[in-house]
């Protein structure tokens, strides 16, 4: 399959990779023929990169941190949950009470999706940090949550940490940062301290510039760091109403350049860790020549493998994995149909 832009599609095209609505209902199916309707209704949604299938690229699939199928059972239940608890919180008479009361009925539910999901992951024999979501303006928080949850386990599991180091952090950490939100959570005895910590610092940054309190480098918890991070990427590589996506080697980059914000050994483990090219995607070489991304080498992901095409239909393909290859670059990802 091939990612394109969605003003380079037209009409005839199929599409590779289903499309859902904010609601996680399936809007339009793998397999569908584009049509005029279609591609704009798909405007209208927000959506500014789609999968359409290339016969040159049959055998290319994304990578995903999970299955497809788990990610979207994850993303209906958060969807109805966020939706329920927004209807239960407006129609609460006393608020305070009420809290925990909606939040405590509505945990078994995360609790045993979070549980497939390290299942899932835990058992994978390489974590990829790789992000392929169609995403729209309205089921962005939905799909950043979930994305910001897979990246931060995903790093997590890297740097080797395991269940009992997730859940059984001190509590001393938290004893001098409360706010109204910890006064709430901290009334569920059922929930983990580290859950705190991880909502009231992920906004801090390492070069003391976050916020609420402009934390140094020592007074943020180790997961909060992780998280961080995860929510600047993920936020960067989300299609926004007052801006476009950034293609992963764009946003990465603009976080290298604010390296000092973010801890040193949790961003080198994520820059080692995350596909600089979308799998699908088109490139020019510093040859002149234009490619298709189409696979990396395992733990090697900022070197892919690309498909070049050429000849005057550019129907004929040649695979070069650019690691055997150094004198072969990226020069550029286009933005134009091949």
């Amino acid at each position: 399959m091939r990612l394109i832009a969605l003003q380079n599609a037209m009409p005839g095209m199929r599409l590779a990779q289903a499309v859902y609505d904010d609601k996680c209902h399936l809007l339009l199916a793998s397999d569908i023929e584009l049509t005029i309707r279609y591609i704009n209704r798909l405007a209208d949604l927000g959506i500014s990169m789609i999968y359409v299938q290339d016969s040159r690229l049959d055998d290319v699939m994304p990578v995903e941190i999970i299955p497809s199928n788990l990610k979207n059972r994850a993303l209906q239940t958060i969807y109805n949950n966020f939706s329920e608890l927004q209807n239960e919180f407006n129609n609460a008479t006393t608020r305070t009470v009420s809290n925990i009361h909606i939040i405590n009925n509505r945990k078994s539910d995360l609790d045993s999706l979070i549980n497939q999901i390290l299942e899932e992951m835990v058992h994978k024999n390489d974590v990829t940090l790789g992000l392929n979501d169609v995403k729209t303006y309205d089921n962005y928080t939905f799909i950043h949550s979930l994305n910001v949850c897979l990246v931060s386990v995903g790093i997590a599991i890297l740097m080797e940490y395991n269940q009992i180091h997730l859940f059984d952090q001190e509590f001393d950490i938290m004893k001098t940062h409360t706010n109204k939100g910890f006064e709430i959570l901290k009334k569920d005895n059922t929930l983990k301290p580290i859950s705190f910590c991880i909502t009231l610092m992920h906004h801090e940054r390492c070069d003391g510039s976050g916020y609420p309190k402009k934390l140094p480098a020592r007074d943020i918890h180790e997961f909060s760091k992780i998280v961080a991070l995860a929510d600047v990427y993920d936020a960067l590589t989300s299609d926004r109403p007052y801006r476009k996506r950034l293609m992963p080697a764009e946003a990465l980059s603009i976080i290298s350049k604010e390296a000092n914000k973010y801890d040193t050994k949790i961003l080198e483990i994520f820059k080692k860790h995350i596909m600089v090219y979308p799998i699908g995607s088109a490139v020019k070489l510093n040859t002149g020549e234009e490619a298709f991304i189409v696979g990396y080498r395992p733990g090697i992901l900022s070197i892919p493998i690309v498909r070049v095409v050429y000849g005057e239909d550019k129907k004929n393909t040649k695979d070069i994995d650019l690691n055997n290859h150094t004198e072969i670059s990226i020069a550029e990802v286009l933005s134009h149909n091949i």
